[in-house]
């Protein structure tokens, strides 16, 4: 018979066994993708017609990344990107902020009917809008306009705006009102309260939500095809590679080899989410205190 000690020293180490494995295999199930593009941009040609050849190729093969560069217009279209993604994030932010305090701490006729909107906004796919939204922007002559999507962003209807405007409700609900309250007695208005009180406190939150607008942005080419039909940014770029590819070979040789497109393609990729998992390395601290910090207040 094993001691009540030895036993629950047992049944600590079966439980903690058990939540490393199974974090272990989400772990594997979430990196085996990326690992295997890594792998595909630096292969060579001729390792995937080796039977041999499984994850680590033989031949390093970096050329991968120079002709999705090229074919990409790398260096451009990664300024144009973070131009556009920095715009759209600042104004999601702005929105956010704003609105989502001032649901969260002012009392008005429709409140709950907007909060509905708000969550309903989190449902309703962002196609069933596009069309109305595109025929006003062509009345306007706004197509192909960063303003287009710069007032998207800031009157809440962008790019998954309606889930960090809720992000911001729910943490602003949670913040303390006695620390407002306070700053009421000692005379400051409700501007004043929020860019003196609450706006600091929210500093891990806001990062959080720049973040998400960011990489949700970075990705995005429904809105960026629709209201930008002629932007050259990166996520367009990658879809385009293999056919600009094709024409460029097809032109030059006379024949298309499907092989090499794919494996640009694979660097395109890389190149693609770099950036983004620079900015996750940077932004992590902030992404971690706004979880300590917020949750969904009832």
């Amino acid at each position: 018979m094993l001691s009540p000690k030895l036993k629950s020293k047992c049944q600590r180490f079966i439980s903690k066994a058990v939540i490393y494995i199974l974090l272990s295999c989400l772990g594997f199930v979430i990196i085996y993708p990326l690992f295997g593009r890594v792998m595909l941009s630096i292969m060579d040609e001729y390792d995937l017609y080796d039977d041999t050849v499984r994850f680590f190729t033989r031949r390093l093969n970096f050329g991968n990344y120079s002709l999705a560069i090229h074919y990409m217009n790398y260096w451009d279209s990664l300024f144009k990107t973070v131009i556009y993604v920095l715009t759209a994030g600042i104004c999601q932010l702005f929105s956010s902020v704003v609105i989502g305090y001032g649901m969260a701490r002012f009392k008005f006729f429709g409140n709950r009917l907007l909060f509905m909107f708000l969550l309903l906004s989190l449902i309703v796919p962002p196609h069933l809008i596009s069309l109305p939204l595109y025929l006003r922007f062509q009345q306007l002559k706004l197509l192909d306009n960063i303003f287009s999507i710069a007032i998207l962003c800031l009157t809440g209807v962008g790019l998954k705006s309606g889930l960090l405007i809720f992000i911001m409700q729910q943490y602003f609900r949670g913040f303390p009102k006695e620390l407002e309250e306070s700053a009421m007695i000692d005379g400051a208005g409700p501007i004043r309260t929020f860019f003196s009180i609450a706006l600091p406190s929210a500093v891990p939150m806001i990062a959080t939500v720049f973040l998400f607008s960011v990489v949700w942005n970075w990705t995005d080419n429904f809105y960026t095809s629709t209201f930008l039909p002629g932007n050259t940014f990166l996520p367009r770029m990658l879809l385009g590679i293999k056919g600009v590819l094709q024409f460029d070979q097809q032109t030059r040789y006379g024949v298309f080899n499907l092989v090499i497109s794919s494996l640009a393609e694979n660097a395109g990729v890389l190149l693609l989410i770099i950036p983004l998992i620079i900015i996750f390395i940077v932004a992590q601290r902030y992404f971690v205190e706004s979880i300590e910090n917020t949750g969904i207040v009832g």
